[in-house]
Order: C-alpha cells, then structure tokens, then sequence
C-alpha cells in the first residue's frame, strides 16, 4: 500500500492463536492462528485503525470459507479493531441471503458480533435496510443469474457522527 508522504501508514502485527475445545478430538479445522488467515490487513492510516478484508472460498478450509474466515479473525483479534478511529472495509462475499443455520459462523452472527464490538454497516444505515433486503445492492452473477446483494462492506463505530441516526 501507499500513502501521500504527508500521511502515515503502518502495518499492524497482529498475531495470536484460537482453538475451539470439544469434548471429542479436536481437528485442524478447530484451531488456527494468525498465519493460518491470509487476506486480512490491519494498518493504521494516521489516526485510524483499518482492518482491510477480503474473504473467499477456501479449499483448505472449506467449513469456514468466505465470511467464516473473519469470524476466525474475530475470534483471533476481536479486541483489536475497536474504538472510534476504527473502521473493517473489503470484500465480504458474503450477506444473510447465504446464511445457514447449522453454523455458528453465518453472516448475521459475524454481523452480530461486529455490532457487539462496537461496529455498523454504513450502507445498511444510511439505506436504512436490513441486511439482506438490500434495495440498492452491488450485483454478482452466479452461474448465469444475477443476485441483488451487497458484498463490500463498510463498517464504522456506532457512535461514529451521524451513523447513530
């Protein structure tokens, strides 16, 4: 990335580990650590702090791909995006339309669990819709049909001027 000289940009290295305890074996998939996530960006652009996302299928990983791999991240690094200088913006690929209800990791919870740490999607505010009812949406075409989501995303603090309403 770069930056007009007049403004500051720093990496943030952020690096920890998670593991999910179960009473049975626990397998790969349910311990992972910074490392393991690889389209996540966190840097501070002066002031702020910007965690850059990019989530997608994941072969490797098939359980959390797309926007269980930020739930990974949240659980990683919940603490770190926080505060009123901060702000989570990238490709999503991801909405509520897709969620599934076997899964902890959907859509709605990871948005759920943004909102918890003190974050909301600007779009949704500002449109005043619901996730997943999006009326103005970013379009993708998925084998020949076109879905009316919104997949990048922006989200800022909630207490943000004019993001509380």
């Amino acid at each position: 990335m770069f930056a007009k000289s007049r403004n500051r940009l720093k990496a943030l290295a952020w690096n920890s580990s998670f593991t999910i305890s179960l009473r049975v074996d626990n397998t790969p998939s349910f311990s992972w650590k910074t490392a393991d996530l690889k389209l996540f960006l966190p840097f501070q652009f002066g002031e702020y702090i910007i965690l850059a996302v990019w989530t997608k299928d994941s072969h490797k990983d098939g359980a959390f791909a797309y926007i269980g791999q930020l739930w990974k991240y949240l659980q990683l690094h919940g603490e770190g995006p926080r505060g009123d200088n901060s702000l989570i913006i990238g490709d999503f690929n991801s909405n509520i339309i897709w969620d599934r209800p076997d899964r902890r990791w959907n859509h709605s919870d990871v948005a759920k669990e943004l909102q918890a740490l003190g974050f909301i999607s600007l779009y949704h505010l500002q449109a005043a819709e619901k996730q997943g009812e999006e009326i103005c949406p970013s379009s993708i075409s998925i084998a020949g049909r076109t879905e009316p989501v919104i997949l990048i995303m922006l989200f800022v603090p909630i207490i943000w001027p004019n993001a509380a309403g």
